[in-house]
């Protein structure tokens, strides 16, 4: 089977550390996008409520608008804002600009999505601007009549520079995904499946997600 050796491949480039703690958590992922006017530049929205100690407490919640414009038939660029407050194990603010080049490449009956995206993170109560870069690798397989979609995909973040003692530079964490997607309508989409994060952390060890995962996508 195709999708549980790319799990297995994604799994082996994810550090392991023995010193870690874990969480159970659930994300929810609404987003829309939609033409501005007659333009083919792309509004988007993406609103994300993330549960965790083990579904009980909001413990972070994401509003991320942007602006997407097409390039050819399979890129795009995309520039947007981030807000993206925390809320466990205290409050903390946290506010994001962000760059990003997108690929769609049809693969035979496949999708290989690439994605990679730039952060400016502005962190409550630090002088220094964080800078993170992001990549993600995503592969859709159908599913019978194409409805269903197969769905894996990993991502990868480096911070590339410290910022106090809240980031460091280097290496910062890795999501890996496995699920499926499922067309309710040529504009509406919804995805579920199971997040495995693996954050690193100095104070006071690494942390391990796992993360139930539901995304609902509507297009305009």
């Amino acid at each position: 089977m195709r999708l549980p050796l790319i799990l297995l491949c994604m799994l082996w480039i994810t550090p392991a550390h023995a010193n870690s703690e874990s969480d159970g958590q659930s994300w929810t992922q609404l987003t829309a996008q939609g033409p501005m006017k007659d333009s083919p530049v792309r509004g988007y929205l993406e609103v994300q409520p993330r549960f965790g100690n083990d579904l009980s407490r909001l413990s972070q919640f994401i509003l991320r608008p942007a602006v997407v414009v097409p390039v050819g038939s399979m890129f795009s660029i995309w520039g947007g804002y981030a807000w993206t407050p925390s809320f466990i194990p205290t409050y903390s603010k946290e506010q994001r600009s962000w760059e990003q080049l997108q690929a769609n490449i049809p693969v035979g009956e496949n999708t290989l999505i690439s994605r990679s995206r730039f952060e400016q993170r502005y962190l409550g109560g630090q002088p220094t601007v964080g800078h993170r870069l992001r990549q993600l690798v995503r592969l859709q397989l159908p599913i019978g009549s194409g409805d269903w979609w197969a769905v894996a995909w990993d991502e990868v973040m480096f911070n590339l520079n410290t910022v106090g003692r809240a980031v460091k530079a280097g290496y910062d964490q890795n999501r890996i995904f496995l699920g499926a997607n499922y067309k309710i309508s040529p504009l509406f989409r919804v995805e579920a499946g199971y997040v495995f994060v693996h954050m690193e952390r100095f104070i006071p060890a690494d942390r391990l997600l796992h993360v139930l995962y539901l995304g609902l996508n509507q297009t305009f």
